[in-house]
């Protein structure tokens, strides 16, 4: 850890040297614009692992700070890529179609120019996207200069409704109906978990961003009418704050283990298994399931357009499975597979890459499916020694030929 006015000294004197240094900083205070124009020298803002006191995951305040101390500086961007939040606003955009355009050399730039509401998703939460190598895992190269479309968003009225987990069952059956009422502006999801008290539930979370409050309000209106709830927390609020509200759940240092493909329906017999498994899983931290109902302007995307190809299915499955101690490991891990086990009837082989453990080279075909061929001749192109191969890889021809 060196402070700024000692590495304001130490950087000119390292380039004269010919030495290449990258500074990496949390961008919490301002970066000196000098840093930026020294050569051989990179500055690198990381948007994730903040200290705790000033976590931009919960902080919106953090965020808008960031933001200002980088506007105009060219910088590299280190953050977490993660399409669960976006996912929030894929009613109304359309997912993997932000990206106005990219580059993927390494060791190229980013250049920060404007602060709309949408820059805190666009810079520390985004799936990286554009032609062919966006959703391609990692598979192609490193993404390092990137010019996103912004889409101003908020304020949103969304927020969780959640219900004894007993009644998953008739939650799941209104679900089905209402989804099918929905405008593009509103994306439901639904989760079994366990309330910071142990107390298991099933959750109905929606997020209407529309631009009448009114408007959400009626549209949203038989969600709030439906059953007994334990609790309704809907409510205007902005999109950074929907975006972090689940981030209690998921504290650093947990170990996770994650089975997801999408569903060929939410029929009743896939509903009544559901509902078997919800509120059963052996660890009290876990989200099982996730269903993410898909809908609007991210199904209106081709399947050839983008390398992510499934996007007529209404509904993507989810068991993300998360406990603390090492030694529980092999018992959380084994009710994952069975819950899936139990759901595989009801599941097509596709899968979105973001959310798949490492399965191997099945997963990974079926996850990219009628786009997997021109990624692979992608990569005959780009990286034929397949060394970019810590993802869903998809392998390089021969690579692909040995391995057969």
């Amino acid at each position: 850890m060196v402070r700024h006015r000692e590495l304001s000294r130490l950087l000119p004197i390292l380039s004269e040297m010919g030495v290449r240094t990258m500074v990496v900083t949390s961008a919490v205070i301002p970066v000196p614009k000098e840093w930026t124009t020294i050569p051989r020298i990179r500055v690198t803002v990381s948007v994730d692992g903040l200290p705790e006191h000033h976590d931009v995951r919960r902080s919106s305040a953090t965020c808008d700070r960031i933001l200002r101390n980088i506007t105009g500086c060219q910088v590299n961007i280190h953050w977490t890529i993660s399409a669960v939040q976006h996912r929030l606003v894929s009613g109304r955009v359309q997912l993997e179609h932000n990206a106005a355009s990219t580059s993927a050399r390494i060791g190229a730039s980013t250049k920060v120019h404007r602060t709309d509401v949408c820059c805190r998703l666009m810079i520390r939460k985004t799936v990286i996207s554009s032609g062919a190598c966006e959703a391609a895992a990692g598979n192609l190269g490193i993404g390092t200069s990137l010019e996103y479309r912004l889409h101003e968003v908020g304020p949103v009225l969304g927020g969780g409704v959640f219900y004894p987990v007993s009644k998953t069952k008739e939650v799941l059956l209104f679900c089905r109906e209402f989804a099918e009422t929905l405008p593009d502006e509103v994306v439901l999801q639904g989760a079994g978990l366990n309330l910071p008290d142990g107390t298991p539930v099933f959750a109905v979370v929606v997020c209407y961003c529309g631009s009448s409050m009114s408007e959400g309000e009626r549209v949203l209106q038989p969600l709030s009418k439906f059953g007994s709830p334990l609790t309704d927390a809907i409510q205007v609020m902005s999109y950074v704050q929907i975006q972090g509200m689940f981030q209690p759940f998921f504290p650093p240092g947990r170990r996770t283990y994650v089975k997801s493909n999408f569903m060929h329906a939410l029929n009743d017999e896939a509903i009544e298994i559901i509902a078997e498994f919800a509120g059963k899983s052996p660890s009290g931290y876990s989200f099982a399931p996730i269903l993410e109902h898909w809908h609007g302007a991210v199904a209106r995307v081709g399947v050839s357009d983008t390398a992510f190809p499934h996007r007529h299915h209404s509904y993507n499955f989810i068991i993300w499975s998360n406990w603390e101690n090492a030694a529980d490991s092999d018992k959380n891990i084994q009710w994952t597979r069975e819950y899936w086990e139990a759901m595989r009837p009801h599941l097509v082989a596709g899968s979105y890459v973001n959310y798949v453990s490492d399965e191997g080279d099945v997963f990974a075909r079926a996850a990219y499916g009628p786009n997997y061929d021109r990624l692979a001749s992608l990569k005959d192109k780009y990286d034929p020694t397949n060394f970019f191969r810590m993802n869903h890889n998809v392998k390089p021809t021969k690579a692909a030929k040995a391995v057969g």
